[in-house]
């Protein structure tokens, strides 16, 4: 039988565990404190918050040169994006589509709004920093200029041909943002390309 998954990265004996805290309860971090192996983060609520944590990675895995390198591009990114900003900065819901149930809309404290407040637009949602559900008619009530749709590919077909979400502006003007999900739902080397494709298209829609 295949041992569990704490023994099984007790058995590989890395130098250092890192691990994401939005997606492990307290019992997990736990089990990982119990193996007596260096912990290291990769978490923040905005980019500057995920950026000092990358830069601790890198002090607790002592390649803080090979990580600068990456923080300088995100930093150089996000130096672009706020030096062509777009004005009035549309509002814009980040929307994650169910085929079985209500839409899932990103709080307006989370990363993923950081990500698309720095890029140009003005995220609208609920004051959370995950993703929440959300209705049909809460959605057009947040009557949003923008969507930006984290999907396979950046696939948005589905919002576009559900009826529940034909009055909304967004849909109505084509002002669609398909992003590919691992680019804009994973805190990871692809923040400068999200921070990018972001902004490119904000231009592209709004200026």
């Amino acid at each position: 039988d295949a041992l569990p998954i704490y023994e099984q990265i007790a058995s590989i004996k890395p130098d250092v565990i890192v691990y994401d805290p939005s997606i492990y309860n307290s019992t997990d971090i736990e089990k990982l404190k119990a193996l007596n192996i260096p912990l290291a983060t990769i978490e923040g609520d905005t980019v500057e918050a995920y950026i000092q944590s990358v830069f601790k990675l890198g002090q607790a895995t002592q390649s803080e040169t090979a990580l600068m390198d990456y923080i300088e591009r995100l930093n150089k990114e996000v130096s672009v994006c706020r030096s062509d900003p777009i004005v009035p900065a549309p509002k814009t819901a980040i929307v994650m589509l169910s085929h079985n149930s209500n839409p899932m809309v990103a709080g307006t404290k989370s990363y993923y709004a950081d990500l698309v407040r720095i890029a140009g637009g003005d995220p609208v949602g609920p004051p959370s920093n995950k993703f929440e559900p959300i209705n049909a008619e809460a959605l057009l009530a947040l009557n949003p200029d923008a969507i930006v749709v984290p999907a396979d590919k950046g696939d948005y077909s589905a919002l576009t041909k559900d009826p529940r979400f034909a009055q909304l502006k967004a849909v109505k003007t084509g002002k669609i943002l398909g992003v590919d999900q691992d680019y804009i739902l994973r805190r990871g080397e692809r923040a400068d390309d999200a921070l990018k494709h972001l902004h490119d298209a904000f231009i592209k829609l709004f200026k």
